[in-house]
């Protein structure tokens, strides 16, 4: 897969897994800070499954 292909889907999955659609913060400092926060979780979530599978 090349990187480009990566990075579309890679924002694909944030948009319809994290929520970020479906914000509703109006000022972009909240913006970011859902964004931030639903990336985190999204990469915790990866982490326990990694760990889990073991």
């Amino acid at each position: 897969m090349d990187a480009r292909w990566s990075v579309e889907v890679y924002h694909r999955e944030v948009k319809q897994n994290c929520g970020i659609e479906r914000c509703q913060a109006r000022t972009s400092r909240a913006q970011r800070k859902i964004i931030f926060f639903s990336l985190f979780l999204r990469g915790l979530n990866n982490i326990n499954v990694v760990y889990l599978k073991k």
